[in-house]
């Protein structure tokens, strides 16, 4: 994802603004990435970010913001962290399809989940006055 340009590491926002997709987080996420747990309910999401700039990590923050309505924040060793359960959720749920066998313990399955989600209705009813 990054490239090194005068021998420093620097993400090239054009590629990713293009180019990350939900198969590419996929990948950073198994490669480097962690799921926090307390039994099984999802504590938080960590996608490492080593050697880019807090300005850098900001501006990608944005992009996924942005493209995916994802909410993360930087933590104190200026990696990028999404705290919410029901976004921890959507993350997982949205790469689940590109994760490779092995890296199953990176995701929580409906199965071992304790989240419940409401069911919601999706009728709209118009109302209508007669005069």
């Amino acid at each position: 994802m990054a490239r090194y340009s005068t021998r420093k590491k620097v993400i090239p926002f054009n590629f990713i603004d293009q180019y990350l997709n939900e198969e590419a987080l996929a990948w950073w996420y198994q490669d480097d990435g962690h799921l926090i747990q307390k039994g099984t309910i999802p504590k938080k999401i960590i996608l490492p970010t080593n050697n880019f700039s807090p300005i850098e990590n900001r501006r990608l923050i944005e992009v996924l913001s942005r493209k995916y309505h994802l909410l993360f924040k930087l933590d104190l060793q200026n990696r990028l962290i999404l705290y919410d359960e029901l976004q921890i959720h959507y993350f997982l749920r949205m790469i689940e399809p590109y994760i490779h066998p092995s890296m199953v313990r990176k995701v929580i399955s409906a199965k071992n989940s304790s989240t419940t989600f409401a069911k919601k209705r999706t009728t709209i009813y118009k109302k209508v006055y007669y005069c």
